[in-house]
């Protein structure tokens, strides 16, 4: 069987006519206007003829013709097919990009709004540390209130260290024996407590006058200790204790929180490295000299020491 053979029903075969007709008129157009040059001679017999009833005549095309056809209406339609196959392959990288670029839109509105949440915890971190700044100064300040309480209470003590516990049976009795070294004007009445303490090991004495006075007449005469050793406090001392004290020196330093106390400590280092001349407490408060010339200057933390 040839490969344009076929077999068609009498009413599509006459629809099939039709199409063939149609696009064998419009290729005899493409053809170019030959009938139309033969249209004058025509017209002359048409014209004549115009009132005659005439039976349009309906060429049909040949078996030949219609092979043609086919064949051109398999050449579009494979077009067709390519071109379909084309735009199915555009359509779906357009449909394959569209995708990409709503997963970037994605992306980008994620990122977006990681770097919103990103910015609202920086604010608030912000305000955290603003917070936790602000209560840092407030627990300062409440530190700073709290140790000038505490010293406050202590204006009136001072602290005796370098006798041996030994040589004393009570610790007033201490208090007034350097008063009296010291030439410090002194009696009972004057010591409104007394008792022994302990710091790092060296037995020391806290006393606690009955006014800032008695406790300041005895702290500024302090210096003359330079020149006075226990012995000289404990003339009568055994031999066998005096042997064991020694020249051990006596100190009266004021009853400091440890906030100052280490600060005095701190400032003392420095004198022993050459840094500061002399540093010392008065009323609660730590001084120094640079130089022996220089002005006393306050000490109130730890910067201040380290701004010499």
């Amino acid at each position: 069987m040839s490969a344009f053979s076929f077999e068609i029903e009498p009413q599509s075969y006459a629809a099939l006519v039709r199409l063939l007709m149609t696009r064998r008129k419009h290729k005899r157009g493409e053809r170019g206007s030959i009938e139309e040059d033969q249209s004058s001679s025509k017209r002359a017999n048409m014209a004549s003829k115009e009132n005659d009833p005439v039976e349009e005549e309906t060429e049909e095309p040949s078996r030949l013709e219609l092979k043609e056809m086919l064949v051109d209406i398999k050449i579009d339609v494979s077009n067709i097919l390519r071109e379909n196959a084309k735009l199915t392959k555009e359509l779906a990288e357009l449909r394959s990009l569209i995708k990409e670029q709503k997963d970037e839109i994605d992306a980008m509105e994620s990122i977006k709004k990681s770097k919103d949440q990103n910015l609202s915890l920086e604010n608030e971190l912000l305000a955290a540390r603003k917070k936790i700044d602000d209560q840092q100064g407030e627990i300062a300040e409440l530190y700073c209130l709290q140790d000038n309480l505490e010293q406050y209470t202590r204006k009136q003590s001072l602290e005796i260290c370098g006798i041996p516990d030994r040589l004393y049976s009570s610790t007033e009795e201490v208090v007034l024996k350097i008063a009296e070294v010291l030439e410090v004007p002194m009696s009972p009445e004057d010591i409104n407590i007394s008792h022994k303490i302990k710091s790092k090991g060296v037995g020391s004495i806290l006393v606690k006058f009955q006014s800032h006075k008695a406790k300041s007449r005895l702290y500024k005469a302090r210096t003359k200790l330079k020149n006075i050793r226990v012995t000289d406090v404990y003339p009568d001392a055994s031999t066998a204790a005096r042997v064991m004290v020694g020249q051990g020196r006596i100190f009266i330093n004021e009853n400091l929180t440890t906030f100052r106390k280490d600060l005095l400590k701190k400032a003392n280092d420095k004198r022993k490295d050459g840094l500061v001349f002399s540093a010392w407490s008065l009323d609660g408060k730590i001084f120094l000299k640079t130089s022996p010339e220089g002005d006393p200057i306050r000490i109130y933390e730890q910067s201040d020491l380290e701004d010499l």
